[in-house]
């Protein structure tokens, strides 16, 4: 069943979710038993594991200027701008790593 075919777009999400979730799943119990091929069969990687690490870079940097926008609109009580740069913080340290 594709999940492109479904008349309800949360009928739709929940399926794609729920069988990325699996397929995930199969994947990280056969990386846990020690069974590689199972987990992964293309090379070594690398160039994958480069695009997700540039993927989560992008997604740090969006949130840093996103939290920055927040910030410098004046709009947000001073406990919630609080909030937003100790989170924005925390986006900061994770893009430097």
């Amino acid at each position: 069943m594709s999940f492109l075919h479904i008349a309800h777009p949360q009928e739709a999400r929940r399926l794609f979710l729920g069988q990325s979730g699996l397929m995930l799943s199969g994947a990280a119990v056969a990386l846990l038993a020690g069974r590689e091929a199972l987990a992964a069969k293309t090379g070594d990687g690398k160039v994958q594991d480069t695009q997700i690490l540039n993927t989560a870079l992008s997604a740090e940097l969006e949130a840093i200027a996103a939290y920055q926008l927040g910030a410098e609109s004046k709009l947000l009580q001073h406990s919630v701008l609080d909030l937003a740069l100790t989170f924005q913080g925390h986006h900061k340290a994770h893009a430097e790593l």
